[in-house]
């Protein structure tokens, strides 16, 4: 263990995550936490920000505890969280309401006031993103028009990681890559839109005051320190959001780098020098959380849940196998998939199970198994499903690079990494190199890192990550193997072409057996 030591936490949408590195990026200790995100109506998500600060508490008590550490050596904690999901405070920070998280989708009618008053092409222009239920306003505007008395009674509306920074430091305050996904920030000028708020009516004082991520937000609370065994007036530094984070942890900070993070969704990320744009909006951009920098991010809802979802339904054998041998059951359906050839012996998976994100925006698509026959084989679905999300990922890459945003190299993260067949695949599909980097828990590290540049430990976000993050293994494309995937791809874009039309009338069958 080499001194200092920097803390990363991670308030993510199912649990919070602490982990202390030392300054070579080596875990010290780690505590994990999970938590409950409540539906009380279809469409509708919600967390209580009370709940988060419980669990982050008890995971930095739990991580300290565990390292034995002498508390002066921590010398800065980041923090990095789910965002948007804004959190409505009191002038003392404590939460007036739930959260409605980013997946709640019940702001419809809040996304349409949102595009008349502003109109959706003018929005894009300025901050970056399509109008969509994701994003802060349209949950501010909700809150104000179902909780009225939430609203009056607020001083402050704050994304979770801001939250969880002031209940450490009493400091409102959030980073332009977090304030980004509010639809309220201008990505240019790096400002509060003021045309957004006066027409939406939102008080630019009820807004958090906007910083770098690298820098200081404050210092720990006295009676925060002696709970969590820390000494009180640690640094604490603004941080970002987890979209940005998970950039950094990818080593995605320089143009020309991106990244696919397969857990359980799929996004890719690629970095740029000034603000990327597609005139048919199919991808979204943020500031970067690295300084002059910006990203370019095209969301995928379903990537290794795709996998996760097969292997619960028809892959028991594999699941029982795995529990008595110690040993994962996707090392199992890794074997079965690598005996059929490529093209999964014609069979194409769309992997839309939950309606997809970039490039088609549609809520109403769903999974496709499509080239059935009697040959096939469940080997041949494992196999289909990898392709699918590795020709999803392939769809992404190619609106990026319409807008002149180069992939050369493609790293790759996630649950879904770790599989040296699905590697292979992605690198045929997409005709890339890949390559995996020396870490994992990528959004603590890159929380940790960005505290540690706001701390002096390291000179800059680029060097810390080419020191901390080696690459592990990389992955070349087989040119013969490309030629099969061409076909299939061809197959898959054209799939949803041809299928979209029946989309709503599935759905209504759907929603008669009581599906979704």
């Amino acid at each position: 263990m080499s001194l200092p030591l920097l803390i990363g936490i991670d308030l993510g949408t199912t649990g919070c995550r602490t982990i202390i590195f030392d300054r070579d990026g080596r875990q010290v200790a780690k505590s994990y936490v999970e938590y409950e995100v409540r539906t009380p109506e279809t469409g509708w998500a919600e967390q209580d920000p009370e709940q988060w600060w419980s669990a982050a508490l008890q995971t930095i008590r739990e991580a300290v505890a565990a390292a034995q550490l002498n508390p002066a050596d921590v010398v800065a904690i980041g923090v990095t969280a789910q965002q948007p999901s804004p959190v409505f405070v009191d002038s003392s920070g404590c939460s007036l309401a739930p959260s409605l998280i980013w997946m709640d989708r019940r702001t419809t009618a809040e996304c349409e006031e949102i595009s008349t008053a502003l109109n959706a092409d003018h929005i894009y222009s300025i901050t970056g993103l399509r109008v969509d239920a994701t994003f802060g306003a349209t949950k501010i505007l909700w809150v104000r028009k179902h909780w009225p008395d939430v609203y009056k009674k607020t001083y402050k509306i704050i994304p979770a990681k801001d939250f969880l920074v002031q209940r450490l430091t009493g400091e409102f305050v959030t980073d332009y890559a977090t304030s980004a996904a509010s639809l309220l920030l201008n990505i240019r000028t790096l400002e509060w839109w003021d045309e957004a708020l006066s027409k939406l009516d939102i008080p630019r004082e009820k807004l958090a005051t906007l910083r770098k991520s690298t820098d200081l937000a404050g210092k720990l609370r006295k009676e925060v320190a002696v709970e969590v065994g820390l000494v009180p007036g640690t640094p604490v530094f603004t941080g970002a959001g987890d979209s940005t984070t998970e950039a950094i942890g990818c080593r995605v900070v320089t143009p020309g780098e991106a990244c696919a993070s397969i857990g359980t969704s799929c996004d890719v990320i690629a970095c740029t020098e000034t603000p990327p744009a597609d005139p048919k909006k199919r991808f979204v951009a943020y500031p970067h959380a690295v300084a002059n920098r910006y990203v370019a991010m095209a969301g995928g809802n379903t990537g290794g849940m795709s996998l996760r979802w097969f292997r619960d339904q028809f892959c028991q054998e594999e699941i029982d196998a795995g529990r008595r041998l110690g040993i994962s059951p996707y090392a199992l359906m890794d074997l079965e998939a690598a005996r059929t050839r490529p093209g999964a012996g014609g069979v194409v998976f769309l992997p839309y199970l939950l309606g997809e994100r970039s490039p088609i925006y549609d809520p109403l698509a769903r999974g496709v198994f499509f080239g059935i026959s009697l040959r096939q084989t469940r080997a041949d679905f494992i196999r289909a499903v990898m392709e699918g999300v590795a020709c999803s990922i392939r769809h992404r890459i190619s609106i990026v690079e319409e807008q002149g945003i180069k992939v050369p190299v493609l790293n790759v993260a996630g649950g879904g990494a770790s599989s040296a067949l699905w590697r292979q695949i992605i690198a045929d599909v997409t005709g890339r190199p890949n390559q995996t980097l020396q870490v994992t828990e990528g959004t603590c590290v890159a929380a940790a890192i960005l505290a540690g540049v706001g701390a002096g430990l390291y000179s800059s976000v680029e060097s810390a990550c080419a020191e901390l993050l080696p690459v592990a293994e990389r992955c070349e494309p087989n040119s013969k193997t490309k030629m099969v995937y061409d076909s299939v791809f061809q197959v898959y874009v054209r799939l949803y072409e041809s299928t979209k039309a029946l989309w709503p009338a599935v759905n209504v069958v759907a929603q008669y057996h009581g599906g979704n």
